[in-house]
């Protein structure tokens, strides 16, 4: 999961590069690196991990909200920091369902402020977890 996550990030900053990019298929790509980061984390941290297939098993709350809410419960920071992060998932969050299910066309500026989201967090999940 973590060699997929780093794939699915390098996919979308490929996207952006070629001639013929999908902005909407970038954001949904910087999006789901965050996820499968945030799933290999639970799957491998010392802090009460949970397994892939456990992780699936969410007694009916959407297998992404289940994830988030588990990183959330691990993240040791002030609460300032935490809110940070939790309103940047968000942002994020939002523009992939804006990708995926709206009409909505990204600009390349768009875009690229999703990618810094997704490094942002993903540099925030190093911080508070280790480089795992």
């Amino acid at each position: 999961m973590k060699t997929k996550s780093q794939e699915t990030y390098n996919d979308a900053v490929k996207i952006l590069s070629s001639e013929n990019f999908s902005c909407t298929t970038s954001v949904h790509c910087f999006y789901y690196s965050v996820l499968q980061k945030m799933k290999y984390i639970l799957a491998h941290t010392k802090n009460n991990p949970i397994s892939y297939d456990k992780q699936q098993e969410t007694g009916g709350v959407s297998t992404h909200k289940y994830i988030f809410e588990e990183i959330k419960k691990r993240i040791n920071a002030s609460n300032k920091d935490k809110l940070a992060f939790v309103e940047e998932f968000n942002k994020l969050r939002q523009e992939r369902k804006e990708a995926d299910y709206t009409a909505r066309i990204f600009t390349r500026e768009e875009v690229a402020e999703s990618r810094e989201k997704a490094n942002s967090l993903r540099s925030k999940l190093n911080t508070y977890f280790g480089n795992l």
